[in-house]
């Protein structure tokens, strides 16, 4: 079955947002930018070890667009108890607190080490047994074999902070299998690397109102009317089949990669899925999310944007967060006037 259309009220898990003190309301119209959220943070590169470099980009929009303002950057060294419900521990959650670890300067854009000890603590590795607690246990890999380094951004919106958290990729091998597997694992394993959405197209019925490139100013903002359903179309790069085809660079489509079945116990090669997060500042979107499955070969996603809801003549601003299934993020975004 295809994803294009059934993710629409899956929550999008490349991004944990909310306030101090709180969890995030999740409600029908996560697509509504009716106030400033930080809709994507992108890892470059997108997967590294503990203690390589990583540069930071936050898409931070609002009712009125893209929005250049400050974020205060940490990395969350303290590991979610067992007990737990969430992805991302608490006390990372504050404006300060020991778990987090401040790097880069505040901006949208932000550079640091990850933690030396993110495979210990967040990987396969044996933790450090904590006082009068019992010996820790090494972390579950997700379903790709992967480990993640939790990351946080706070922004400040009527002096009130709010809090995005992104899971950036962290090689550690797999810690599961036989040595064997492990030693193949090693040997056939490609880093990951973030997706593009290359182009995002806009339709009226059967009228292409709008192509936007990916790196290229967009020029001219078309006009419609409010009662019109627009036909919203993202595209990625293609991407081989196989991980033996795959550049030195990778690619920024849906890659092949080797991950280990803990069901069949065995190594799997296969092409990653991509989940799509759609966003406006005006209308309603039919999906929330939408996507294509590992099976599929097609390299595009849409969507149906209605603007009978549009009460005034505006500008409206629509973004599309592509996320592949090992974590890699890229967005791309699109204006229309409405009359």
């Amino acid at each position: 079955m295809s994803l294009n259309r059934i993710f629409g009220r899956i929550p999008f898990l490349a991004l944990v947002l909310g306030a101090i003190g709180c969890a995030p309301e999740l409600d029908d119209r996560l697509y509504l930018l009716d106030e400033p959220r930080i809709l994507a943070i992108r890892a470059e590169p997108a997967e590294a070890r503990p203690g390589e470099t990583v540069r930071y980009r936050a898409l931070l929009a609002g009712e009125a667009g893209a929005i250049d303002d400050t974020i205060e950057w940490a990395f969350c060294n303290q590991r979610t108890p067992l007990s737990s419900l969430g992805s991302v521990h608490p006390n990372c959650a504050r404006e300060s607190d020991p778990a987090l670890e401040e790097f880069g300067s505040a901006s949208l854009e932000a550079e640091g080490a990850l933690p030396g000890l993110g495979c210990r603590i967040f990987g396969p590795e044996i933790p450090a047994p904590l006082p009068d607690e019992p010996p820790g246990r090494p972390f579950d890999p997700d379903g790709t074999t992967g480990y993640f380094q939790p990351v946080r951004a706070m922004f400040f919106v009527e002096d009130e902070p709010r809090f995005a958290f992104q899971k950036t990729r962290i090689f550690c091998g797999i810690g599961v299998g036989s040595a064997d597997d492990r030693i193949a694992f090693n040997r056939r394993y490609r880093m990951n690397t973030n997706p593009d959405l290359s182009s995002v197209k806009i339709y009226k019925g059967e009228d292409l109102l709008l192509t936007r490139v990916l790196g290229e100013n967009q020029t001219e903002i078309p006009t419609v009317d409010r009662s019109a359903a627009l036909r919203v179309v993202v595209e990625w790069p293609h991407c081989p089949d196989r991980i033996d085809d795959l550049e030195p660079g990778g690619c920024n489509g849906a890659e092949p990669f080797i991950y280990y079945d803990q069901e069949d116990l065995s190594l799997v090669e296969r092409r990653e899925a991509m989940r799509v997060a759609w966003y406006s500042t005006g209308g309603f979107f039919e999906f929330d999310r939408t996507g294509r499955d590992h099976g599929e070969e097609e390299r595009d996603s849409e969507n149906l944007l209605y603007l009978d809801g549009i009460e005034e003549e505006r500008r409206v601003h629509i973004y599309a967060v592509v996320r592949d299934e090992r974590g890699g993020i890229g967005f791309i975004d699109a204006a229309i006037d409405v009359k």
